[in-house]
């Protein structure tokens, strides 16, 4: 699977959700950062498995490593 087009991403889910690209952006990064919070052992296995461009899982880390997720796994 090739990489996904992020900016038709963001603008998809903006529009559907009737705000800006931002706040996707901002809203998606709060959530991630506080899903990571959770103590479960096996949550924290998966959060760590998650490759990311830079110290903390971005919405688009987490979009494309869900994206191969659902995909059958093939990039993981």
């Amino acid at each position: 699977m090739g990489q996904p087009d992020m900016e038709w991403i963001f603008r998809q889910i903006a529009e559907d959700n009737h705000t800006t690209v931002e706040e996707v952006r901002r809203e998606m990064q709060a959530a991630i950062d506080e899903a990571q919070l959770v103590a479960d052992s096996t949550a924290k296995c998966l959060w760590d498995s998650i490759p990311r461009n830079g110290e903390k899982i971005s919405p688009e880390d987490f979009i494309v490593f869900m994206a191969d997720f659902l995909d059958g796994g093939e990039n993981l």
